[in-house]
């Protein structure tokens, strides 16, 4: 970065300076450093919430599937004694079964597939992350990146969740569409969407993460610009004690850098 040039030039040019401008370069790479830290506790976070949270998702969604059908069959099963016979009872409970396995499977895949969305944003947080040095000089730049990699991870999970819904949906209509309307038929219907509606928050959930965490580290790249602007002050008010020509034109040139990286900074963050 330009700043740390000008620090590099200004350690050649002035020898009795020089532990002071190694101090202040220690500084700004801290600065940097931090906000990496900071980044990754944040994906860490965000992994390994996202883990437990599609786990307890697909055995909460799997678990809610069997003791509804189960209840369904119970209930509905014995009205239909009278005027269905043991082979009709049968095929029903066959189709129940049918569905049951495939919906379960909907459920794994589904559920999975937002593992990579989450794993995706992860890694492009965490390109920002290792190349947080632009936020120096771009932080317009930097913020722009951010908000293009939640909007595209929070679209991808409403496409997730909306083929999720319509699959479950759809299956329902696969075991027990054709079948005579009763009953038995409407019950299934009607858990069917109560199935999909389960699922819901779900996307609304890794769409919350993800953009949480873009939030936080949008507010930790500020955070660091400030730091950068307020160590360049400091810088200012030591140059100018020495007096020294090197040093003078370094203050200069620093000044005007960063007066540049605020002007472009400010309406941004």
């Amino acid at each position: 970065m330009k700043f740390l040039l000008l620090l590099t030039i200004a350690l050649v040019a002035s020898g009795t300076d020089a532990n002071f401008l190694t101090g202040l370069k220690s500084v700004f790479q801290k600065v940097g450093d931090t906000f990496t830290v900071v980044g990754k506790s944040l994906l860490g976070q965000l992994d390994n919430v996202g883990g437990v949270l599609f786990n307890k998702v697909k055995d909460a969604g799997k678990n809610l599937l069997s003791q509804g059908l189960q209840a369904l069959a119970l209930n509905t099963m014995g009205a239909f004694k009278s005027n269905k016979t043991t082979r009709d009872i049968s095929g029903l409970l066959q189709q129940v079964t049918k569905f049951e396995t495939e919906a379960k499977q909907v459920i794994e895949n589904g559920v999975d597939s937002f593992k990579p969305v989450l794993a995706n944003a992860i890694s492009a947080f965490q390109n920002v992350i290792d190349n947080v040095e632009n936020a120096i000089d771009n932080p317009d730049e930097l913020v722009q990146t951010i908000d293009n990699i939640v909007g595209v991870h929070n679209d991808l999970a409403d496409m997730i969740m909306k083929n999720l819904v319509s699959s479950l949906n759809n299956l329902v209509t696969k075991f027990f569409g054709s079948h005579k309307r009763n009953a038995f038929t409407d019950a299934m219907a009607s858990f069917g969407s109560q199935l999909a509606n389960f699922f819901k928050p779900l996307g609304d959930g890794v769409k919350n993460m993800i953009s949480t965490t873009g939030t936080a580290l949008k507010t930790a790249g500020k955070n660091m610009l400030e730091t950068v602007k307020t160590s360049a002050t400091q810088l200012g008010t030591k140059l100018a004690i020495h007096g020294l020509t090197a040093l003078s034109s370094l203050k200069a040139a620093t000044n005007d850098i960063f007066k540049q990286t605020s002007d472009v900074a400010t309406p941004i963050l």
